[in-house]
């Protein structure tokens, strides 16, 4: 078998097999699903009654739960918990209402990350997604989108790891789906078959009362109440460590994009702060209450761009409020987190990976990451780049040129109806009017004298809408790409060794508002610049 497919079958395995929780002790009773709430919880609704998925991601184990190191251990749990049955007739099995862990977000999920052509990728992200895609069909042969939209729905799928326990103290391990309302989880049976058909039971099997205070989450159902810690509310000899980044523009408090921290016993806090607008604060300075999330940031200086290079500039700010973790193992190891300012959520949901990829992945060329990038380069790379884009912006103004440029990643995209009719490679007598222009206009910039050191090469990358299969898709783009490429040589042969060409299918969709793909916008032509010497 090819190594590069090896864990991807270990992975298509995992998602045909899912069933029940509580397959092999029965069906779960329809009377479960009537498990409910006994009065509320006292304590401050730090959400204002806010509700969303993300509020509870995390992972969360018990206060009496024996693997936290607590004085209790996992017998006080047993001794005051209630049980429902989920045996069949005759046959009880007596499992406790609630958890002795939970763990919910995308790093509990089925697939957290898989491995194709020796590479680890997380399936949320955007070159992740298309790489399982690509893995997938490896593996199991072309598809249809509809057929992936099945798949794409299961990774997307609101789900909840937990271990509840037996009466006798054994214990159980699944997967649930899970829903917010009002100040209420409700937990629903999950299968899902081998054609990727997901089934949701039609009520919830069980219904918990919830309140989050800072790091903690209290949980009540059937008159049990219990207390759920992360590992990054209390401090350990181990300490912790935890990074935010926005996941969208509208979703981030003000100008910042995020920010990490680590503390270790014996060390002062080490702490580093992301702003949109490039600056980079200056040893900022962080404190936090462990047990309540209370924190504050603040710095005095800033590093900025300036016309005469990197200046130090005073800019003292500060950033108070509390900081729930959204995180696998709370504040620790993984990141996202949601932050709660002037009674405002912001919720920084993306990974380093995601939001490094996001920035710097396309203009740092294959086989770089930021690991291999000193600080210093990056902070270079991404003014140069935003320079680019507003010279190039200026220049394809000028030029009459109506193209899509992409701030974040550096892509400048041209639509596949200007170039080419439909199913065809072959571009048109105005689309090549058009790519003279174009090409004219991006090369003055990206190769010109100010910018042409930085630069080794562009990427011309075809892609497709949705429709057809893949397979088909894929070999459409990489024709349109090769056209285009070859198109801009014999207007400019310079540069000529300086372009390379890849076929996108349609990995990378352009979406409406509403989530749908925008099919038009989606086929396109794009160029990026990827820079030279890092």
């Amino acid at each position: 078998m090819n190594k590069k497919i090896k864990i991807l079958v270990s992975i298509v395995a995992i998602i045909a097999v899912l069933t029940s929780l509580f397959t092999g002790c029965g069906t779960i009773k329809e009377a479960a699903g009537n498990i409910g709430i006994i009065n509320t919880i006292d304590g401050d609704d730090v959400f204002n009654g806010e509700r969303f998925t993300e509020m509870i991601w995390g992972y969360y184990e018990s206060d009496c739960y024996e693997y936290n190191g607590s004085n209790e251990d996992a017998a006080v749990f047993l001794q005051e918990m209630e049980y429902f049955d989920v045996g069949e007739e005759g046959n009880p099995k007596l499992v406790s209402v609630l958890p002795l862990t939970l763990q919910a977000g995308k790093y509990s999920h089925f697939v957290s990350s898989f491995t194709y052509e020796d590479e680890i990728y997380e399936p949320y992200t955007e070159k992740g997604k298309a790489m399982f895609r690509k893995a997938y069909i490896a593996e199991v042969g072309d598809m249809t989108e509809e057929q992936f939209k099945k798949i794409e729905r299961l990774l997307q799928l609101d789900v909840m790891s937990v271990i509840f326990a037996y009466d006798n103290g054994a214990t159980r391990s699944g997967m649930l789906h899970y829903k917010l309302e009002n100040n209420k989880i409700e937990l629903y049976d999950l299968n899902v078959d081998e054609d990727y058909n997901i089934a949701i039971s039609s009520k919830p099997i069980l219904t918990y009362n919830f309140l989050h205070e800072g790091g903690k989450l209290i949980l009540r159902c059937k008159g049990v109440q219990r207390n759920y810690v992360t590992g990054g509310t209390k401090e350990s000899d181990s300490g912790f460590y935890v990074r935010g980044y926005a996941i969208n523009d509208a979703n981030r408090y003000k100008d910042l994009d995020g920010f990490s921290f680590s503390k270790y016993k014996g060390y002062d806090f080490s702490v580093y702060v992301y702003l949109s607008n490039g600056d980079s604060p200056i040893d900022p300075v962080m404190t936090m209450d462990y047990a309540t999330g209370d924190f504050t940031i603040s710095w005095e200086e800033c590093w900025t761009d300036t016309a005469a290079g990197i200046d130090r500039i005073n800019d003292p700010r500060t950033i108070s409020g509390k900081m729930i973790a959204c995180t696998s193992y709370g504040f620790t190891n993984y990141e996202g987190m949601i932050l709660l300012i002037d009674g405002k959520c912001y919720r920084y949901l993306m990974s380093r990976k995601e939001y490094e990829e996001r920035k710097y992945g396309d203009v740092l060329g294959d086989g770089i990451s930021v690991d291999d990038v000193g600080d210093e380069t990056l902070q270079e790379i991404e003014t140069v780049k935003r320079n680019i884009l507003e010279e190039l912006k200026a220049a394809l103004d000028a030029a009459g040129i109506d193209a899509d440029i992409d701030t974040v990643s550096g892509k400048v995209s041209l639509e596949a109806n200007f170039l080419f009719a439909t199913d065809s490679a072959e571009v048109s007598a105005d689309g090549k009017d058009y790519l003279n222009r174009f090409i004219d206009a991006y090369t003055s910039v990206v190769f010109g004298d100010t910018y042409g050191d930085y630069i080794s090469n562009i990427v011309i990358e075809g892609h497709t809408d949705t429709s057809g299969s893949y397979n088909y898709n894929q070999k459409l783009s990489e024709k349109r790409a090769n056209a285009v490429a070859s198109h801009c040589i014999e207007r400019n042969a310079q540069l000529q060794g300086s372009i390379e060409t890849k076929g996108c299918s349609y990995d990378y969709p352009v979406y409406n508002d509403d989530g749908s793909v925008n099919m038009e916008k989606s086929r396109r032509v794009s160029f990026r610049f990827v820079f030279a010497g890092v």
